[in-house]
């Protein structure tokens, strides 16, 4: 006969199969050690909590970013057509005593931005330099005191552009060319 390792019928003695199953026994009651359990429902949920506040605030960054992005794009936009528009107001022949529809012709309609002129004031002659022109020196109404309905060579044009929520007013001064002469006495 031979071993039992050849013969598997072949029983070993009594006392080494109660270790051996014994043994076996313990290592299936064993409880596993807290390093090879897995993770608890709480631990779960308060990992899921936890992920789920993180994703909420990318979402809102993102979101922020979208709407400070788009804001930014608008106002490059108001300023882009705003320069455009004041620079065809500009290269447009000087028109004496000229009024908003006079200039609001220079609208361009390829872009959707709502462009208008809102306001023109005529120089009322003073010789005040031009870096130094404050409200006083403007009036709405063409001419001075002492000669109405004469332009004097000079109309403060304010344009008010705007895209959306993003607007802005632009004045600026449109003169008369070296040709125009007139006389104006404050």
């Amino acid at each position: 006969m031979g071993s039992s390792a050849e013969n598997p019928k072949v029983v070993p003695s009594r006392l080494g199969a109660g270790r051996a199953e014994m043994r076996r026994r313990r290592a299936v009651v064993r409880r596993p050690k807290r390093s090879e359990r897995g993770f608890t429902l709480v631990e779960v949920m308060i990992v899921v909590a936890l992920l789920g506040g993180a994703v909420i605030s990318m979402v809102g960054t993102l979101y922020t970013v979208t709407t400070v992005s788009d804001q930014q794009r608008r106002t490059s936009i108001v300023d882009a057509e705003g320069r455009r528009f004041a620079e065809k107001v500009r290269a447009m022949d000087y028109t004496p005593c000229a009024t908003t529809d006079t200039f609001n012709s220079a609208k361009s309609t390829a872009i959707d931005v709502d462009t208008s002129v809102t306001a023109v004031q005529y120089w009322n002659g003073s010789f005040t330099p031009l870096s130094k022109l404050t409200s006083d020196d403007w009036s709405d109404t063409c001419g001075s005191a002492s000669n109405p309905g004469i332009d004097c060579g000079m109309q403060l044009v304010t344009v008010h552009i705007a895209d959306g929520n993003v607007g802005t007013d632009l004045t600026f001064v449109k003169r008369a060319d070296d040709a125009y002469v007139q006389k104006c006495t404050p």
